[in-house]
């Protein structure tokens, strides 16, 4: 029962935190993006209030606040591993949207990342290859579909750039380490767990797998993101 990508904007966050869906998930995850490289001076979590204390005596590995921070670069050009590797010491959940196939294939074997993305509403200058995505999969690492482009845009060719391209994922990977995010970054963009698996369902997803897409895989997702950076298991990060 996660949303793990809601964009960090000020002028909702507090309307987003009060709002009765942000009570069905057991964590709100929101989200910066940057463009290419990351900038520790630059590119910081976004400052959030401790609403809620959330008891993890059952998932000792699991954090302890609700609302958590994700960075998202949007990579067109690969990257030094090493320095990719180190932005998980700062934000909760790591994520990339590759922009190119050696990206894409950077992301899915090497970089040491929780998520991978796509620009869905447009049309990707790549195809998603089957042994990568296996590669990616066992791994451990894990596929978003956020959802915003059909809850919160009006464009029809960009929702069937959309759909085309998150049935290919679907059909690519066979439903498995699919999460389903509502990308919100609006207050009616930002829907309850019902609406995601209801969305997944439609997108080709069966029913179970969309229900794991949005209680099972995020829980996966952020469990081994903890793993991978023990120490920040062991401390609240403020």
């Amino acid at each position: 029962m996660v949303d793990c990508c809601v964009k960090f904007d000020e002028k909702i966050y507090h309307d987003i935190c009060s709002s009765n869906h942000f009570k069905e998930f057991r964590y709100v995850i929101f989200n910066i993006n940057v463009k290419d490289s990351y900038l520790p001076s630059r590119d910081k979590p976004p400052k959030m209030v401790d609403i809620i204390n959330i008891s993890s005596s059952e998932f000792s590995l699991l954090p302890r606040r609700k609302q958590l921070s994700r960075i998202t670069i949007e990579m067109t050009a690969t990257q030094p591993t090493k320095s990719i590797n180190s932005i998980g010491s700062s934000f909760e959940l790591v994520a990339i949207k590759p922009m190119s196939d050696k990206v894409f294939v950077d992301a899915c074997t090497s970089f040491q990342i929780d998520l991978i993305t796509f620009n869905y509403s447009e049309q990707l200058s790549f195809r998603f290859h089957v042994p990568t995505l296996r590669t990616a999969m066992n791994r451990g690492l894990f596929f978003e579909i956020d959802l915003s482009p059909l809850l919160e845009q009006s464009d029809q060719k960009q929702k069937q750039s959309f759909i085309l391209n998150a049935t290919d994922l679907i059909t690519a990977t066979k439903g498995k380490s699919i999460i389903l995010s509502s990308g919100a970054t609006t207050i009616n963009g930002f829907k309850g767990t019902k609406d995601l698996i209801a969305m997944g369902i439609m997108l080709g997803l069966t029913t179970s797998q969309a229900y794991d897409a949005v209680y099972v895989n995020p829980m996966k997702c952020i469990t081994r993101s903890r793993r991978r950076f023990p120490i920040n298991a062991m401390i609240a990060i403020e």
